[in-house]
């Protein structure tokens, strides 16, 4: 860590303790700011890109294991994606499982990391050029200021608390450690470790495009720096640099259009993602000046309210429509070259917000992603509060001889570091579970389909089927939509929902208003087989299934359902294909290999069913129903020994655990002699003569008894 060596500053403290020192003032608000969000629950893309991709489950330390992270696109599984992210995301599994708060302390290690470098970055800056030398006198506190007022803001939330938005954090540490490693390269003489710095600073580039790719803009910030701080926008010396600048801009411009073609399919392929957004290319470019606005009225005025994973953005349609548009389009502009008229003069004021508008461009220009996001701030707002840091130093300057105007100078600067870590930390507890983070979109965005939806789903999951109901029908009358598309989510929900319930037309019609917006929704299609065949009407069901298996032929969950239904039909030889298709997925694997292990059972392939059922019990050792198959096949084959020792230890479960044992009782009741259950009487009635005690009456005893002798039947 450097220590300033301004001729104001006569620090008498080493420099190992002064680093010490200022690595915890930068650490210890952070982690206090974010000490409520490390039980913060999974949210939103997490679950998707994380939580249900196998590619980032990691065992083992493998390298097979380590390949199949980088490869995890959660749209496209096998394909390179965000490697240097999602391998940590891989690692943060191996050693903690899904457990959230090992993903937490990784995000918050990062932001300190990041903290650290733009700390140091800013330092050297102001304090080893020589033109800077006005600043160097407080460059520390300058630094501590600026830096402080970026990490605690509560803008960084949705890039530290947000688990998956780890690839932006991530992408902002090594572009940050680029930057002070460029910085520091051009105040080193010696040519050993120049080129070194150098060669790290490169390595950094590429591991900031490794976790996201708007990093790509990395050395077109670079070039900013050079000339607008280090060589105070000098004409003569732009042009002296000409070539290298231009070799800088093709080069990135290459880079970009690789991405898009190897990547994305196609040099033009991002203009195929307009089909799906409810604007055009032209209305994105004219809103994305009104969204910079409001991106930095958030970061001056971060009120906890004024943030939200769901903001609503009235679409520019025209330069006059709204009028603001051509105003924030103007004002920009304007901005910029006022900035540029003023880079001799306030060269470091000028490249901070030159950075901030630089680096929104991939992600504010033609790309059709949504509109607006806020962790899209993670690294532009780095600099942004660089100058607001070097006005309290002015004003401290000017409070010299004034001590009540420097004591108010002080204890400005304090108030507004409190302020800002109280809003991050007040604004971390909406991010505490799905519930709590879409009942505060709920607030913001009451107009927006997907908050009515996201919340609906989070009712659904938790059994509260009126809430769910109304949230999803409340989606449906939403006039603002993200996609094109997302009436088709809500209208499959409808249906689950409706026949949870019971409704069993209101399902079927919700299901075929999904199926009638995207005909390919292929767990639909199984959802309304599985209605017709409860019904009675096989004919239906069977159309339907196959229909599924035409749209989605090798979807492990189509496989799992169409398995299912030809067990249940007893055509185990069928089953057994599709269910072979559906335990190559990862998190349907112990279930595919239960039914997997039942289908062999009924086809008399004893060896090979008993080994599915262990396998599925190395998944899930919990699960009583493959312990239980195991001692039917053992009783079918005659192994009457293992047979006796499997009784033995399910009838152990049983007396030990009253829960498991109405487990089994609920398993039999609600599927009784279906073919994915099947369970002879030999078995169960030696099970359940021990363990009727569980019985509170006569009554229930006899009950029980009359279940196992008239449900159970063997095939």
């Amino acid at each position: 860590m450097e220590a300033s060596r301004g001729p104001n500053d006569a620090s008498t403290l080493s420099p190992r303790l002064k680093a010490f020192l200022t690595v915890c003032l930068l650490a210890i608000p952070v982690l206090i700011v974010y000490s409520n969000s490390l039980d913060c629950s999974w949210q939103f893309d997490d679950i998707t890109n994380i939580k249900n991709n196998n590619y980032l489950h990691m065992e083992d330390l493998s390298l097979q294991a380590l390949k199949r992270t980088i490869v995890a696109d959660p749209g496209h599984p096998g394909r390179i994606y965000r490697p240097v992210a999602c391998l940590t995301f891989g690692l943060n599994h191996y050693f903690g499982g899904l457990h959230v708060r090992g993903y937490h302390l990784v995000n918050l290690v990062i932001h300190i990391l990041a903290s650290i470098f733009l700390f140091l970055f800013i330092h050297h800056t102001l304090n080893s050029f020589p033109f800077n030398r006005q600043y160097a006198s407080r460059s520390y506190l300058i630094a501590l200021m600026a830096t402080l007022m970026w990490s605690i803001h509560p803008i960084q939330i949705q890039s530290v608390t947000y688990i998956v938005q780890r690839m932006n954090s991530l992408a902002g540490l090594f572009y940050i450690l680029s930057m002070y490693l460029y910085a520091k390269g051009r105040t080193t003489r010696r040519k050993g470790p120049k080129i070194l710095i150098f060669s790290l600073c490169s390595i950094s580039f590429v591991l900031a495009f490794g976790a996201k790719e708007n990093a790509v803009l990395l050395p077109v910030s670079l070039v900013l720096y050079e000339m607008v701080v280090l060589q105070k926008g000098n004409l003569a010396s732009i042009r002296d640099h000409l070539g290298v600048i231009l070799i800088v801009f093709v080069g990135v411009l290459i880079l970009g259009l690789m991405y898009l073609q190897y990547w994305k399919g196609g040099i033009f392929s991002f203009l195929l993602g307009y089909q799906d957004r409810t604007f055009s290319l032209s209305e994105r470019l004219l809103t994305e000046p009104r969204i910079l606005w409001f991106y930095v009225s958030l970061l001056i005025c971060p009120l906890p309210h004024r943030f939200s994973v769901a903001h609503t953005v009235e679409i520019s349609r025209s330069l006059l429509d709204p009028p603001s548009t051509l105003l924030s389009i103007l004002s920009i502009a304007g901005v910029v070259v006022f900035l540029m008229l003023r880079t001799r003069k306030t060269p470091v004021v000028s490249f901070s917000f030159m950075f901030f508008l630089l680096n929104h461009l991939v992600e504010s220009s033609v790309f059709p992603l949504e509109l607006v996001f806020e962790h899209r701030n993670y690294v532009p707002s780095m600099m942004f509060f660089l100058p607001f840091a070097l006005s309290f130093n002015a004003l401290f300057d000017f409070s010299v001889r004034r001590p009540a105007l420097k004591v108010l100078v002080s204890g400005l600067s304090l108030s507004i570091l409190i302020f800002f870590g109280y809003s991050t930390h007040l604004r971390n507890f909406a991010w505490k579970t799905p519930g709590t983070l879409w009942r505060d979109a709920l607030q913001k965005a009451p107009d927006q389909l997907r908050v009515h939806h996201n919340l609906g789903f989070y009712y659904h999951e938790r059994g509260l089927r009126q809430e769910a109901l109304s949230q999803y029908q409340q989606a449906l009358g939403s006039p603002v939509l993200n996609r094109k598309d997302e009436p088709v989510g809500v209208y499959y929900q409808l249906g689950k929902l409706y026949g949870e319930m019971g409704e069993q037309e209101k399902a079927k019609s919700a299901y075929k208003q999904a199926l009638s917006l995207k005909p390919d929704l292929a767990w639909a299609l199984v959802d309304l087989a599985s209605l017709y065949d409860q019904e009675g009407d096989r004919r239906t069901a069977n159309e339907y299934l196959a229909k599924a298996l035409r749209v989605g032929p090798s979807d492990p969950s189509v496989n799992l359902n169409v398995g299912l239904f030809h067990l249940r039909d007893w055509n185990p030889e069928a089953a057994i294909r599709h269910l072979t298709i559906a335990q190559k997925d990862k998190k349907l694997e112990s279930k595919a290999l239960v039914y997997l292990g039942i289908a062999m059972k009924q086809t008399e392939q004893y060896e090979a069913s008993e080994d599915r059922f262990k396998r599925a019990l190395a998944l899930n050792p919990k699960n009583i129903t493959p312990q239980l198959h195991l001692a039917e096949i053992y009783i079918r084959a005659g192994m009457e020994k293992e047979a006796e020792t499997e009784a033995g230890r399910i009838k152990d479960l049983l007396m030990a655990d009253r829960n498991l044992f109405l487990q089994v009782i609920d398993l039999i009741v609600k599927q009784g002699n279906r073919g994915d259950v099947c369970l002879s009487k030999e078995l169960l009635l030696p099970l359940f003569s021990r363990s009727l005690e569980y019985g509170p009456n006569d009554e229930m005893r006899e009950e029980m008894k009359k279940m196992v002798e008239n449900l159970i039947v063997v095939r």
